[in-house]
């Protein structure tokens, strides 16, 4: 909820919104999980690509072709490289986060080594084998493939179901990256072209006039007299501007009745479980159980419920957990910060954490 500022400046909002859906006569997504492409690693560029060189590349060439050779589609390309460059920067280690002192959660030392981290004394093969690029990189599509809908799941999601890190969003930063790494060595791009699907993007087209006006966290009790969670970041624009949803999932609830602080809103479920809210609108254009895209217009901003001025809350829930939309939106690549900030230092401090 919390108060839009009325009458500041307003500045462009300049995102790119993902292509359009195109669908099959299955009614299935085209582009969206192309096969997977046969890479020679001896062929890969000297680099760098995104920052990696060319041994880096070769390690992601080799990534990439054991996924092809076992019929994997490009997304688990995609996938495996990300997992490389967020565990051991695409370089085959022989050494694991146990020479800084880090445990198992039961005391135990760590064994992990290679391009994966693998711990090869906890079932991931003999330390020799982990720090085989081939082998390590099978051993991790052979526990890929075994997490239900991995395919549908956000990369970052289906990699923590695998590698059980202790941040399910560490890989996120990463997938852009892997995306050019892939393409440079000669695959496919999972996802170009396609709208949701675990890529993300701005609520708002790029006409939209939209300034960063509040920010997440909790609040003390000196204007209410209690303290509560602001659940969301305010972005104020003007009643009427056409809100996006942020990314492809399903309608879970709508309220076209402003009898709520939350005034008319829209929620909507995404594949890994992750929930988006949109609260405070002037219109809602979809209803409970519709299919959206990530990009696809679903109402307009407002100012009903608890609002002072027109403007969108945008929540987001993980695990049933309100977590800070503008730090979960900037490891997607969509960042807020880039709009004004005329709450000062509050705003300010939120954008340099």
């Amino acid at each position: 909820m919390g108060k839009a500022l009325a009458g500041v400046g307003i500045l462009v909002l300049s995102f790119l919104l993902v292509g359009v859906l195109v669908l099959d006569s299955a009614g299935n997504k085209q582009g969206c999980n192309p096969a997977s492409s046969i890479i020679d690693p001896a062929s890969v560029p000297e680099g760098p690509v995104s920052g990696y060189g060319h041994e880096q590349l070769v390690n992601a060439a080799i990534i990439a072709k054991v996924a092809a050779d076992r019929g994997l589609p490009a997304r688990a390309q995609l996938v495996g490289i990300m997992t490389a460059m967020g565990e051991s920067s695409l370089i085959n280690i022989g050494y694991g986060d146990d020479i800084n002192g880090v445990t198992n959660p039961d005391g135990t030392a760590t064994c992990s080594l290679g391009l994966f981290q693998q711990q090869w004394c906890l079932g991931w093969g003999t330390r020799e084998q982990v720090l085989d690029p081939v082998y390590s990189s099978g051993a991790f599509f052979d526990r890929l493939v075994q997490v239900p809908d991995w395919e549908d799941l956000e990369p970052t999601i289906a990699i923590n179901r695998v590698q059980g890190n202790s941040d399910p969003y560490h890989y996120a930063k990463f997938e852009a990256a892997a995306s050019d790494v892939l393409a440079a060595i000669g695959g496919a791009k999972p996802g170009a072209g396609c709208v949701g699907d675990g890529q993300w993007t701005s609520s708002f087209d790029a006409s939209a006039n939209v300034v960063f006006s509040d920010v997440f966290g909790m609040r003390d009790a000196s204007l209410t007299g209690y303290a509560y969670l602001h659940s969301g970041i305010d972005l104020a624009t003007t009643a009427g501007t056409p809100l996006l949803a942020a990314a492809g999932g399903t309608v879970k609830s709508v309220s076209s009745v402003d009898d709520s602080a939350e005034g008319l809103n829209v929620k909507i479920t995404h594949s890994d479980g992750t929930e988006t809210q949109y609260l405070h609108l002037h219109q809602v254009l979809v209803k409970a159980g519709d299919d959206v895209a990530g990009g696809q217009l679903i109402g307009e901003v407002g100012n009903t419920g608890r609002s002072y001025g027109a403007h969108l809350h945008l929540s987001i829930l993980v695990d049933g957990e309100f977590v800070d939309p503008l730090t979960f939106l900037q490891a997607r690549g969509v960042n807020y910060c880039e709009l004004a900030t005329p709450l000062g230092a509050k705003s300010i401090a939120a954008c340099l954490r």
